[in-house]
């Protein structure tokens, strides 16, 4: 989990910062990214891949970070930002804006695959860093912990769509949400999973009847049913809500299995 950090130290570098981010898959809230410089020997028990430790473990283990690290960088970008630029760009000002924040500032970067131009600092994109490299998988543990906690503190505004437990991915509660209640402002309304059920997107009441058949949908035949009935509805319905309500039918299907 050093032989980058080592191989930089060898290349004359002394201020070797890891960056990753959290939260590029959901459907609501920011894109997180952190960016830690530890120093070149040091060994924190567990410092692996955020996603291979349990919740409170990977709570331990970045409070660990948070007193050993010789800086920490966050990057924040917002739901409405991601719409804007998409969420690859999103991501590389997330981790640019969390290099930008260290203190001392680095002096080569090693991140997880995600190329960093903007930055005018050496860098190496490692793919699958997070399990290589130990910077960069302390920068991984503070992202996704980072982000956790703002998808918690969003949930008591937002209580309906369970926030603190799926953190704003696609899973079955979440997506029922969207269905009953629509996108809030914190939901990515360029994402598939928002689009289809968005309801601040003028459709027709025949597609909004449709929507409420498939929410109740749970077999086979009435996935097929449905759409029989939308090969009748081709020339009556606009050729987007066809195209969302295909959509929406095979993702509900695939989603129950």
């Amino acid at each position: 989990m050093l032989r980058f950090e080592r191989a930089a130290v060898r290349e004359g570098h002394t201020l070797i910062a890891g960056v990753d981010e959290a939260g590029r898959g959901p459907l609501a809230g920011p894109v997180v990214a952190a960016a830690v410089i530890l120093t070149t020997e040091m060994r924190i028990p567990d410092v692996i891949d955020s996603k291979l430790l349990r919740p409170a473990r990977r709570i331990t283990v970045f409070n660990r970070i948070i007193e050993q690290a010789e800086a920490i960088g966050l990057g924040v970008v917002s739901a409405a930002q991601i719409d804007a630029i998409n969420i690859y760009q999103a991501s590389k000002l997330a981790a640019h804006q969390a290099v930008q924040q260290l203190c001392p500032a680095p002096d080569f970067l090693l991140t997880d695959a995600l190329p960093l131009d903007s930055v005018e600092i050496p860098f190496q994109a490692i793919i699958k860093g997070d399990s290589q490299s130990q910077s960069i998988a302390a920068a991984s543990i503070v992202a996704k912990v980072t982000r956790a906690r703002i998808m918690a503190s969003y949930d008591q505004d937002y209580p309906q769509y369970d926030f603190i437990h799926n953190k704003g991915y696609a899973c079955p509660k979440h997506l029922d949400a969207i269905a009953e209640f629509g996108a809030s402002t914190l939901h990515r309304h360029t994402f598939k999973g928002v689009v289809w059920f968005d309801q601040e997107i003028i459709h027709s009441q025949t597609f909004h009847a449709m929507c409420k058949r498939l929410r109740s949908s749970r077999t086979e035949a009435q996935f097929q049913q449905l759409r029989h009935m939308l090969v009748h509805l081709n020339t009556y319905l606009p050729q987007r809500e066809i195209y969302t309500l295909h959509a929406a039918i095979s993702e509900q299907e695939a989603r129950l299995g």
